[in-house]
């Protein structure tokens, strides 16, 4: 898993294995990215890694 919010993690989150975009990230980001998740100021990465041992994924 990767998590981004600008064009220059579009390699990175297209690497991984499951890519995700910060919901305050760039547009081009999140639109090709396998999930999006809340913004920086929301704890974005917090609240994907709840959601993710929520649904038994971690």
């Amino acid at each position: 898993m990767a998590v981004g919010d600008g064009l220059n993690d579009l390699d990175m989150l297209e690497f991984a294995g499951l890519g995700v975009a910060m919901g305050s990230g760039h547009p081009g980001l999140k639109s090709v990215a396998d999930g999006v998740t809340a913004g920086l100021k929301e704890d974005g990465v917090a609240v994907l890694i709840e959601q993710l041992i929520a649904e038994g994924a971690l």
